[in-house]
């Protein structure tokens, strides 16, 4: 923080360890919920939206409880300032998760539980967490007392993982006026980087955009006792792993450019020289897939250079004695700012 912003006086007369050993339970309640969103299986957000609602009765704060559909459930909270200070704040989190696979699992991943000094769940950063935080911090102004110069908002949504259709698209189009405001903090923005024994924050700016493909092979149908040439099961599963072990091709932006040259001017000699190599086309993929040390960071330096296509689902056949007409394969593509 600057050296000439100062903290806000409140920040001092708040019991920190209590508020955090609070927002922990919250979240851990949160994760005990299973909200998973998947086709097929509908969210329930409502259970979760009921949950925090009864912790703001409690503190006898108002709310808003609203259902897009049948367990799709959408809570907002209010707190009210002046309006001197200009328009609303909004902090919006998502309560679905994606799905869990528990047999691939260390811990219960609807346990919540405490191991290593971390909580496990699903969820536990995409974003529950997030969800825990922005609620205390309603609560914390609430008991406070504070004056505020503008609106702060909560808003816990539904249907995130699956394209908002049921959560804040739902919201922005059919109540606008409970959500509308000049700022909103949400999740993401950009994970901490640690880098070179450094620690680095960066700052989002855009994000990639979606193309979801769905490629779809046919061939001749028969009996499974009977070898097939023209079977569509080994097209798709050619063009799968063709697109799982392919790399798109490099694109460079004047921010990713700026972003990897400030890394490159904190780091000394010889990572700093690797850096500078990313931007270079003829050899970024040999230094990503051989000189990084951590895979995990050069999978994000990977996806910020190049669009990306990944096998995610594969659809073929009805019986294992009969050779399928048609077999089909979803492609989750994410494509980087500027490009189509």
């Amino acid at each position: 923080m600057p050296s000439m912003v100062s903290a806000h006086p409140l920040m001092s007369q708040i019991d920190w360890p209590s508020a955090c050993e609070e927002a922990t339970e919250i979240f851990r309640a949160l994760l005990r919920i299973d909200t998973t969103n998947a086709p097929g299986i509908p969210g329930n957000e409502t259970e979760a939206c009921k949950y925090l609602r009864g912790l703001l009765e409690a503190e006898g704060m108002d709310s808003q409880f609203l259902e897009s559909a049948p367990g799709r459930g959408n809570l907002i909270c209010r707190l009210p300032g002046d309006g001197t200070g200009g328009d609303p704040i909004l902090l919006s989190a998502h309560l679905d998760v994606v799905p869990a696979e528990p047999e691939h699992w260390d811990h219960p991943p609807f346990g919540a539980e405490i191991h290593d000094g971390f909580i496990w769940g699903r969820g536990a950063i995409d974003m529950k967490n997030m969800a825990a935080m922005e609620f205390i911090t309603m609560l914390l102004l609430k008991r406070s007392g504070l004056p505020l110069r503008r609106d702060l908002i909560f808003s816990a949504v539904a249907d995130e993982e699956a394209g908002c259709d049921f959560g804040s698209l739902w919201l922005a189009e059919n109540h606008p006026e409970l959500i509308r405001g000049e700022y909103a903090i949400s999740e993401i923005g950009g994970f901490t980087l640690h880098a070179g024994g450094k620690r680095f924050y960066p700052v989002q700016i855009a994000e990639k955009g979606v193309c979801w493909i769905t490629i779809t092979a046919t061939g001749t149908p028969g009996h499974g006792s009977l070898p097939n040439k023209d079977n569509p099961i080994t097209k798709i599963a050619r063009a799968a792993e063709k697109l799982g072990v392919s790399r798109l091709p490099h694109h460079r932006s004047a921010v990713v450019d700026r972003f990897i040259g400030e890394l490159a001017a904190n780091h000394s000699f010889p990572s700093s020289t690797i850096l500078r190599s990313l931007l270079r086309p003829s050899i970024a993929g040999t230094i990503l897939d051989t000189v990084f040390p951590d895979k995990d960071l050069a999978s994000s330096f990977d996806a910020m250079l190049h669009n990306t296509a990944n096998p995610t689902v594969l659809k073929a056949g009805l019986k294992v004695n009969q050779v399928p007409g048609e077999a089909s394969l979803q492609v989750d593509g994410r494509l980087i700012p500027g490009q189509t």
